[in-house]
């Protein structure tokens, strides 16, 4: 029996706690180590590379495009056709099924973001595009690759659509040039079947220009019927008063009137003239003014007053004819002859009859003429309002034809300017650079932080063996459990042969675990300098496959 102290210092009592389970520690210490050497090794590395490209203010269409390329830069068409022209040997050996899912996996890698640097910077827009792979060298040529299709699929489709629209306004101009000629052939035709003049305007629209020769004439004839018309009235009027005043003549006169009518140089038959003279007048001023009286209602004052007028020329008529007679009545009595006015009468009759009928009939002629007119008249202004409508087609053809042919040359001119080298707006102001070290994983702190697990797993178990165990752990732990002091401790007897069975099992243990670990780090090792031959294909195969699970 051993006397030993019965106060420990909890360090003491930490250190003897490890040494009875040191096995316990430092197996998952080395177990856990190991996995985390070979994860740690065996993990894939993930390279990440960045770059930059800058679209200027006057980018035109492309600048108001930029927005899109978030989307445009991970579409599946796009990614697929860089993958496919870098001919990855592990894409090219799958199903289309597997592509289309490699496809995925990969476009999950690229985070491409827009930014705009504000009006401090011009207004300029930003594309930034952050790509992740398990190899340097391939994300640095695959983003570059990416980047230079994307410039190059953006500026091609600008082309296209620029072209596109050149076309579609070739066509429209085309059009409107074909409405423009065929309104301006319809305006000929009418103007050569009709025989219209262009320098004219319509018939009767009242501009100040020289009329339609059609709707002159018609005026004209207008002018000459309504010239005829009273012409012939006056004429009728004429004929009336003769035969008025052939009437008012005596079938019979004296002799010597008659003598004096057949020589006027006697005073007494002149004054006898004179009278019957200026009686006819009044009587033929007096029919005169009872035409005028037709244009006038009686309640009217002009009415009235003709009919005063009329009145007092009636009455000097009587004065006239009763100095006539008084002094007739002083005269011999006389032997009567026929009047010699009736020839004169007659002869004045006829020439009036005569010049009537030439009126009537040029009366009758200009007013078919005119009816022929106004006919000609009404179909011509109907042919000049569609000449003038037909007129408006073509300025309005015209116009949009030069409308069209502005638009499409000055889209002529921007395919030229985006066929040309200056076409490309983008300005590519940082390119995809792998690092020489990974972005992940961080190895030395891997393989750190899985001892530090590996040794914290140990300690966890060994405390919680140790502290679930039923009965006391020690001197110590049985002094406070105790009321009585202890006076030592009796330790563990063994006979040699358990103590060899202990050595083999403690030795079985270790050998088995450092072959255990000695496998995880000769397998890490092995993989990484000839697989194929060290490990066999079939263990390559499988780790290949693991690491490509977690492949980024």
């Amino acid at each position: 029996m051993a006397l030993q102290s019965q106060t420990t210092s909890p360090i003491a009592e930490f250190g003897a706690l490890v040494r009875r389970q040191l096995w316990s520690i430092l197996l998952p210490f080395a177990f856990v180590g190991a996995a985390g050497v070979m994860i740690a090794e065996l993990m894939p590395r993930r390279y990440d590379v960045v770059t930059k490209v800058k679209v200027p203010e006057g980018g035109g269409d492309i600048q108001r495009d930029v927005s899109s390329a978030k989307n445009d830069m991970t579409a599946e068409p796009l990614v697929r056709s860089v993958i496919e022209a870098q001919e990855w040997p592990d894409y090219i050996g799958l199903a289309e099924e597997e592509k289309r899912d490699y496809v995925k996996r990969l476009t999950k890698n690229i985070l491409p973001r827009v930014e705009s640097a504000g009006k401090s910077a011009g207004g300029s827009n930003f594309i930034i595009v952050l790509y992740s792979d398990s190899e340097g060298s391939r994300a640095e040529r695959f983003l570059n690759a990416l980047r230079d299709r994307y410039i190059d699929n953006v500026v091609a489709g600008a082309r296209a659509d620029a072209k596109q629209k050149r076309d579609t306004y070739k066509r429209l101009r085309d059009d409107n040039r074909a409405i423009y000629q065929q309104a301006e052939k319809a305006k000929a035709d009418l103007v050569k079947d009709k025989n219209l003049s262009l320098a004219l305007p319509s018939s009767g629209n009242g501009q100040s220009r020289t009329e339609d020769p059609i709707y002159s004439r018609l005026l004209q004839s207008q002018s000459q019927l309504a010239a005829a018309e009273q012409s012939l009235k006056e004429e009728r009027a004429r004929l009336d008063a003769q035969e008025h005043f052939k009437a008012l003549e005596p079938d019979t006169i004296p002799e010597s009137v008659a003598a004096a009518i057949a020589n006027p140089t006697s005073s007494r038959s002149s004054q006898a003239d004179d009278v019957a003279k200026q009686v006819r007048e009044l009587e033929l001023g007096i029919l005169a003014k009872r035409e005028k009286l037709k244009d006038y209602r009686p309640p009217a004052s002009a009415y009235q007053r003709i009919e005063d007028e009329i009145a007092k020329d009636q009455a000097r008529i009587a004065l006239l004819k009763g100095e006539n007679a008084a002094g007739a009545a002083k005269a011999e009595p006389t032997r009567f002859v026929p009047n010699p006015k009736f020839a004169v009468y007659d002869q004045l009759i006829s020439e009036a009859k005569t010049r009537i009928a030439g009126l009537e009939v040029s009366v009758s002629s200009l007013n078919i003429s005119i009816a022929e007119l106004s006919r000609e008249h009404t179909a011509r202004r109907d042919w000049y309002l569609q000449l003038s409508y037909l007129e408006r087609e073509v300025q309005t053809a015209n116009s949009n034809f030069e409308v069209a042919d502005q638009a499409y040359q000055a889209q002529c001119t921007r395919v030229a300017l985006l066929e040309g080298h200056l076409a490309d707006p983008f300005d590519v102001i940082e390119i995809a650079k792998a690092s020489d070290i990974p972005n992940a994983p961080n190895v030395p702190m891997f393989i750190l932080i899985s001892a530090f697990l590996g040794l914290a797993i140990g300690l966890g178990g060994a405390l919680t063996s140790e502290f679930l165990r039923n009965g006391f752990r020690g001197i110590p732990d049985l002094t406070r459990g105790l009321a009585v002091p202890v006076l030592g401790a009796v330790n563990m007897i063994s006979t040699r042969a358990q103590a060899r069975r202990r050595r083999a099992r403690h030795s079985m243990i270790a050998t088995s675990s450092a072959i255990i670990v000695g496998s995880i780090l000769w397998i890490t090792w092995a993989y990484q300098h000839d697989s194929l031959r060290l490990l066999g294909p079939r263990l390559t195969q499988i780790i290949d496959d693991v690491r490509l699970a977690f492949r980024p």
